[in-house]
């Protein structure tokens, strides 16, 4: 981000959280007014979640608390040993990486685009959630095989002609 002009920070959730679905406790909030936050958090990972906890999400909870800031769900799909790999590798693998928020979404896809990732929007942040609910079938996945060098995709498949019949009109 440093080469888009931007300050870097860093800072982690509250262990265990902050109370009451907080993720953060900030002493002065208005100090991210106007500036870019990268929520990359996934829930804890306890075996025994249930179905309705999933659609409150963490980004959401980072909005809430700093209601000033900009902030983009991002890079909460990819194990930290995907980002060993040099850019140009990560390119070559066509990686790409989800994200929902703001028109802040264009500095972060910049930023994935220097990582060598290749940006796919999901939207606003009301979609959070989605990639939320993504990164816990991922780490299930990578749990299972054991190896974190796993990153989801969305593939393109080739138009053809209905085989099964025609799809119905749904609310998509």
């Amino acid at each position: 981000m440093f080469r888009h002009g931007q300050h870097v920070a860093s800072g982690r959730r509250c262990a265990g959280g902050c109370g009451s679905r907080r993720l953060f406790r900030i002493a002065s909030p208005g100090t991210l007014a106007g500036k870019i936050l990268i929520d990359l958090n996934n829930r804890d990972f306890p075996r025994d979640v249930e179905s309705e906890n999933v659609v409150h999400s963490l980004a959401a909870a980072a909005q809430a608390d700093v209601p000033e800031a900009r902030v983009v769900k991002a890079l909460n799909n990819h194990a930290m040993e995907v980002f060993h790999a040099e850019p140009e590798a990560l390119r070559a693998a066509a990686v790409q990486s989800f994200l929902a928020g703001d028109d802040a979404k264009r500095v972060v896809g910049g930023l994935l685009r220097d990582l060598g990732l290749t940006p796919v929007d999901f939207g606003d942040l009301a979609n959070a959630w989605l990639l939320e609910v993504q990164a816990d079938l991922l780490r299930t996945y990578l749990f299972a095989v054991g190896n974190p060098l796993f990153s989801p995709a969305l593939i393109e498949v080739p138009k053809a002609e209905p085989r099964f019949g025609g799809r119905r009109p749904g609310t998509y």
